[in-house]
């Protein structure tokens, strides 16, 4: 194995860790949304329903 191919399971490695790691903040901020009490939700009904 050559440094060209190592490099490339590098990358191939990090990119991977990254998807998972933006995976892994997106279904944390969707529970967390998800679980978020009602009176977190913001009060302006106006704005909402006119």
């Amino acid at each position: 194995m050559d440094n060209e191919q190592i490099s490339r399971i590098l990358k191939t490695i990090a990119v991977f860790l990254i998807i998972l790691a933006v995976l892994v903040v997106l279904y944390f901020v969707i529970t967390f949304i998800a679980g978020v009490p009602s009176e977190w939700e913001p009060r302006t009904p106006e704005i909402i329903g006119d």
